[in-house]
């Protein structure tokens, strides 16, 4: 342990966020730190200058670092941990500190400003002798119970220097002061084994006056200085993204922009798509050209303001348009190799109620690569899942969660998402729990929902379960994981899902205004909906891993022996339960085991074998030859480097598909009649409306033949065969 512990104080009164507070003591530690594994330093902000508090890094202690007060003169605001399952240790209640930015008020009711975490459990703070700065223990670390999850807890991030505030609550006399200590984190390997981990206590400051509120930062005698500056970025129309900073000491944001290389800014509002304006990170949805700027940040305390340098470019580019072959896809998605989108896993695809396209990856490579030998570069990333929107023939970020599975829980699992659907205005994710070491035991299907604006935003909500929730992979029919397929329909949404037997698919159902209640699923048991699992019984026999509605047909997609097989099929049938005709679709090079698929790695001139997985139908998307769009995707079988040896073999293969069995088409005619109206005549089916070709399409409940005056807003209708 290194320790510089020289302390200055500065009493001072501030009137900060409205309301008025007496004196404010401010003490500059300039710093007490703590290097590497073991440390203890003491120190105090209380009126009786006594040091009450501790900041500790122990190897021994599971939970580390963490601020100690000694009880009885010194306490810290800390979280209390419900939920006993994912939270607690060896059936203990353990605090973890609300770590927050600059101008958070602190008092008996300091809130958490890390909203994601409350549907873990962690509903309130109370007053306690100690507090963490991680969740919980992680035997990923090799060190005596060591945490590699020290980032969890508050808004710290994933980077390699934090900083962040911890509420205090001081005794004296039978009074309580409230007050604040600010700190870094840097821990540049993760790992707390690393010498060169640091944790320092840089200022503080408590409220005189008793049970009186007080910002954190609140007393600093010197300007914000800036730890973290906002990161230029380039994109396409049509993205979500966020421009964050991190400045020590602030209580105030603006944020400016100006003309690229001009050097001039003006101030920000919230408006339009732009929104965080007067806070520490700028939110710009559905990105227009408009949008692109140098943007800067002032932040400002009552000594002063600094601006930050330098500025942040945003570069907003026009997408080539969607393709219309599979070459055009295929080429479309080679070419992106960027920090969205280099390569990934799941090949799903939804079109949303608000006209937009969503792309669902599992394993997605984040990076740029040589042009000529497909290799990454050194910064390359993974990470679980993400949720991308279509931007023409390019792949942006939508989901201001970043990144996205940052958003789920944090319970020693992995996510794979699988499929996407609406209900009650919202979206949801269908995701699949796996075994965050072997990457192949499942352990569940839960729900992801998220808020969805018209502009194609997405921010995380809840995480929801499903009757599946902690159904670990087996082959009884209790085993079934409901991940192969999501459709909504006349008021319900079917579920398709597997066990381990690997050769038949299951179908559940729930009405849209129950998703969230797990006791309202119902199961297909041969003849009805069966409120009872154990009576389904198979409706296709193989495995798929996507169904989707085509031209009036329920159409799923599969491979004969998942990945280890060749050939992949086609399943149609005119209703969700089937009965389910089979055809062929292609035969593709997928085992190894046979040595068929054999493909030289651009990267390292090796001979790899690949698997092709995950095959499915994009219907959003028509093909200039009629045809319905294909895909399937690649990765190595033989490395768990595939991911960044060759970005593009680790991208989807795309083919135009014909099938068989498909409904008659219901054709739709639309004759005029007296008085300028129109009567629209079909046979049989749905009508559907929009007011745009693109949609949403709404249910029209009207029967054949309908008379519609022609007064106004266009209207566009469609008949969906069933």
């Amino acid at each position: 342990m290194k320790t510089r512990n020289t302390t200055a104080l500065v009493l001072t009164s501030a009137l900060a966020g409205g309301a008025a507070h007496g004196a404010i003591v401010y003490t500059n530690f300039s710093n007490l730190t703590i290097l590497g594994r073991d440390g203890k330093a003491e120190f105090d902000l209380s009126p009786d200058f006594s040091s009450h508090y501790f900041l500790l890094y122990q190897d021994n202690n599971s939970q580390k670092p963490e601020v100690r007060g000694d009880g009885t003169n010194s306490f810290v605001l800390a979280r209390t941990w419900q939920n006993t399952n994912s939270m607690d240790l060896n059936n203990r209640t353990y605090g973890g500190l609300p770590l927050t930015p600059g101008g958070v008020a602190v008092n008996g009711q300091m809130h958490d400003v890390n909203a994601a975490k409350q549907q873990n459990g962690i509903t309130n703070l109370t007053v306690q002798n100690n507090g963490y700065f991680n969740e919980r223990p992680d035997n990923n670390d090799d060190d005596t119970g060591g945490s590699a999850s020290i980032y969890n807890v508050g808004d710290w991030g994933n980077t390699s220097t934090n900083s962040a505030y911890v509420g205090l609550v001081m005794v004296n006399g039978g009074a309580t002061n409230f007050g604040w200590a600010h700190f870094t984190w840097s821990d540049p390997s993760s790992s707390s084994q690393d010498t060169g981990t640091q944790l320092i206590l840089i200022d503080g400051g408590y409220e005189t006056t008793p049970n009186t509120a007080i910002l954190t930062g609140a007393g600093s005698p010197t300007p914000p200085s800036f730890s973290t500056v906002p990161a230029s970025q380039s994109t396409y129309t049509g993205a979500s993204l966020a421009l964050v900073a991190q400045a020590d000491s602030a209580l105030g944001y603006q944020w400016m922009a100006g003309a690229p290389g001009s050097g001039v800014y003006t101030n920000l509002s919230d408006s339009g798509n732009i929104s965080g304006t007067a806070t520490d990170k700028l939110l710009i949805k559905s990105a227009v050209l408009a949008n692109t700027a140098d943007y800067v940040l002032v932040a400002t305390n009552a000594t002063g303001a600094v601006t930050s340098a330098p500025p942040a470019t945003i570069t907003i580019q026009t997408p080539g348009p969607t393709p219309t072959t599979v070459a055009g896809w295929f080429n479309a998605f080679q070419a992106q190799t960027d920090f969205v989108y280099a390569g990934g896993q799941q090949n799903v695809s939804y079109q949303a109620a608000n006209g937009k396209v969503y792309w669902l990856f599992n394993g997605l490579v984040q990076g740029t690569m040589d042009p000529t030998t497909h290799a990454f570069d050194s910064s390359v990333t993974v990470v679980d899942n993400r949720i991308l929107l279509a931007s023409g023939d390019k792949l942006v970020p939508t989901d201001l969660t970043l990144p996205t599975v940052a958003s789920l829980p944090t319970d020693s699992v992995t996510y794979r998402m699988k499929d996407m659907f609406e209900a009650g205005g919202r979206a949801y994710v269908v995701v699949q729990k796996m075994d965050p070491f072997s990457h192949v035991n499942t352990l569940g299907t839960a729900l992801a929902k998220y808020a969805i604006e018209a502009n194609g935003a997405l921010t995380f909500l809840a995480y929801n379960a499903t009757p599946a929730s902690n159904v670990e992979g087996g082959i009884d029919i209790s085993n079934v994981e409901w991940v192969d397929g999501s459709v909504v329909q006349n008021g319900f949404v079917y579920f398709y899902g597997e066990n381990q037997n690997a050769d038949a698919t299951y179908l559940a159902r729930v009405a849209t205004t129950n998703v969230e209640n797990i006791t309202a699923w119902t199961y297909w048991n041969g003849t009805t909906w069966d409120a009872d699992e154990t009576n389904s019984v198979a409706v296709i026999n193989n495995t798929v891993s996507s169904v989707r509605l085509y031209q009036g047909a329920w159409v799923a997609v599969g491979k004969v022996y998942g990945q280890f097989g060749t050939d992949t099929y086609a399943y149609v049938a005119t209703q969700p339960q089937g009965p389910y005709t089979q055809q062929f679709l292609f035969t593709d090079p997928t085992n190894d085991n046979v040595g068929v698929g054999a493909t030289t790695n651009s990267a390292t001139g090796d001979t790899d074998y690949y698997y092709s997985v995950n095959p499915g139908f994009h219907p959003e998307y028509p093909l200039a030859s009629g045809k319905l769009l294909g895909a399937i995707d690649y990765w190595d079988s033989s490395t768990s480097s595939y991911n960044s040896a060759d970005a593009g073999l680790f991208k989807p293969r795309f083919y135009e598909v014909t099938l068989s069995g498909l409904p008659t088409p219901t054709a739709l005619n639309i004759q005029g009649a007296s008085g300028g109206n129109i009567v629209l005549q079909w046979s049989g089916g749905l009508l559907l409306e929009a007011t745009s070709l693109n949609g949403p399409w709404t249910t029209n409940s009207a029967t054949s033949p309908y008379t519609n005056a022609t007064t106004g807003s266009q209207k566009f209708y469609r008949v969906l065969s069933q």
